[in-house]
């Protein structure tokens, strides 16, 4: 329940949907005295739908949903399909565009309408959005800007800069979203230019691209692919594990909101005049077939013989004149019909070149990321003294050399400490609960080990611990998992405990979830180890790991435990001045 209970944010976004949202209803009530009541009922019917696409616009980018978007990807997968398909559905179904204008004062209104539409100085303008609103452009620009943000450089740019992140990647995946459903939504003024065959290709052709692109970030990689997930701290899902789940996300919803909307207009095509071969034929600019026409019985008599050559239109009134004029439309048609299959044609084959060059590209990204880190690359950033599968087996990751956030808490022997008062010393610091029977047992033996490979550096070093129990949260319950897990005989041990609210201050100050089930459940916990330099600042992080039997029972192989405690030595000791 905390997930979605904090971490709202409350920024000036928030003020500018309450401002356009009244405006909007500004822009009704003045509407609303100048128009019939059915029309009035009929904009209120819609701007339900505007508002909800602002209430989606608001959660995509207010909640929690951003603030897990920066540790998740599969969470950012979430945010994005809101502001490109729930979101811009919505606001085009809202149709707001005249209330909103409406709102504006009467004479202004005018003059800003008349202009806007007339004016000399917005004709640059008309045909900007009179381009970008040509079915074919909006189609591959929505496909376009997904593919580009799903490039790794570019993804990463969009994380590690705030601005770029909204303005730009938000704000083109809302524009681009809007562009693109303004093709199958009415949302008047704006007319719906594409052809129902054309916007069921266009549906079918971006699903296709949805399910590459979450095909390129599972099946066709085996590693993370976006450097800026890779070993969060307080983050104990795999970044490849999180990237998989990310591209399901992106593949099952996609087609959850392509198929609907795929069966109304399948629908559409079999209600039209003539039914779906004839939407064919008029797709396809072909002319319908002509079936012969049943000759007059020989018997008839004359008046009888022209009734029925009438009624089956086979030679109607001024018939010669008629059939002549049929013959020069048909001539007309054949000769443009070739010119106009070209440009079809070249069109099409435009778009796929744009598209399949796209996917190529991220492709070929992700599969030089799988093939550095495949062949072994080191990160930059580590100690030298830290071989390439230690760094690998710790999930070890230099981090932003940020003051670690100080606490001031009671150790296992009931001495009150403050995390500044080991200023000078390096200290290694993990959270743990006294009651734990999985993972925390490991890392206390691996700390052991540390402590004894550091040899005469171990004075230098530090080996901390905070309670993440709040139901043991006494001095006696660390003081005996210490005793059990002779974590004593390091005489620079310290397993720190306080008041709940403290330690939880703790734990969100160093990005640590932790939940609660119950009294006598095991505590749920983020495992990882910060190395901290004796000036009080963050250096690395690592991510401790188990391995668990069929009866759930955690361990490691000695060899591994004695890994860790290798390489807990060794970037310790890298810190020692």
């Amino acid at each position: 329940m905390n997930y979605l209970l904090n971490n709202w944010s409350f920024d000036p976004f928030l003020v500018a949907a309450v401002l356009v949202a009244a405006w909007h209803e500004a822009g009704l009530w003045q509407l609303a005295r100048r128009s019939r009541p059915e029309r009035t009922r009929q904009r209120r019917l819609r701007s339900a739908c505007f508002y909800a696409g602002l209430a989606v616009l608001l959660f995509a980018t207010e909640s929690p949903i951003d603030y897990w978007s920066d540790d998740y990807f599969f969470v950012h997968m979430i945010q994005h399909l809101l502001l490109m398909f729930a979101a811009p559905t919505l606001i085009a179904a809202g149709a707001p565009w005249q209330p909103l204008l409406a709102a504006l004062p009467a004479r202004l209104g005018r003059a800003a309408t008349r202009g806007v539409l007339a004016g000399g100085w917005s004709r640059p303008l008309r045909a900007a959005s009179g381009f970008l609103l040509r079915p074919w452009v909006s189609v591959v620009l929505f496909n376009a800007v997904m593919i580009a943000w799903h490039v790794p450089a570019l993804f990463d740019l969009g994380e590690n800069n705030q601005a770029v992140h909204i303005w730009l990647l938000h704000g083109s995946f809302l524009a681009v979203g809007l562009l693109f459903w303004l093709q199958y939504v009415p949302s008047p003024p704006f007319r719906r230019r594409m052809p129902l065959t054309s916007r069921a290709a266009a549906l079918l052709g971006t699903n296709a691209v949805m399910i590459m692109l979450a095909m390129a970030l599972s099946i066709f990689s085996r590693t993370s692919v976006y450097p800026v997930y890779n070993h969060l701290p307080g983050v104990i899902l795999p970044p490849f594990a999180d990237q998989q789940i990310g591209a399901a996300i992106l593949w099952v919803c996609g087609d959850f909101w392509a198929l609907p909307t795929l069966i109304v207009i399948i629908r559409q095509i079999v209600g039209s005049e003539g039914g779906l071969s004839a939407t064919l034929d008029r797709g396809l600019r072909r002319r319908p077939a002509r079936w012969p026409q049943p000759r007059p019985a020989a018997g008839l008599t004359p008046d009888r013989r022209l009734v029925t050559m009438r009624s089956s239109r086979q030679v109607p009134r001024h018939g010669a004149d008629t059939a002549q004029a049929a013959r020069a439309a048909d001539a007309r048609g054949a000769a443009s019909d070739p010119n106009r299959r070209a440009w079809i044609l070249a069109a099409a084959v435009a778009v796929a070149v744009i598209l399949i060059a796209g996917l190529v590209t991220l492709v070929v990204a992700v599969r030089r990321h799988d093939a550095g880190a495949l062949a072994g690359q080191r990160p930059s950033g580590i100690p030298a003294s830290v071989s390439l599968p230690t760094i690998n087996l710790m999930g070890l990751s230099p981090v932003p050399a940020r003051a670690a956030p100080g606490f001031r808490f009671t150790d296992q022997d009931g001495r009150t400490l403050a995390l500044s008062g080991l200023r000078g010393k390096v200290v290694v610091l993990e959270f743990m609960d006294p009651h734990c029977t999985d993972i925390c047992p490991l890392v206390s033996q691996e700390f052991v080990d540390a402590y004894h490979d550091l040899g005469k550096a171990a004075g230098q070093v530090v080996f901390a611990a905070v309670n993440v129990n709040q139901f043991f949260n006494r001095v006696s319950d660390v003081a005996a998992f210490s005793n059990e897990h002779q974590l004593g005989s390091i005489p620079g041990w310290h397993f720190f405990t306080g008041p709940v609210n403290s330690l939880r201050a703790a734990w969100r100050g160093y990005g640590v979830a932790v939940a609660v089930p119950s009294r006598n459940a095991d505590i749920v916990h983020t495992s990882v180890i910060y190395f901290i330099g004796p000036d009080g600042r963050e250096r690395y992080i690592a991510a401790p790991m188990a391995d668990h039997t069929t009866a759930g029972t955690a361990y490691l192989a000695p060899g591994q435990i004695a890994s860790w405690g290798r390489g807990i030595a060794q970037v310790a000791d890298s810190l020692v001045p």
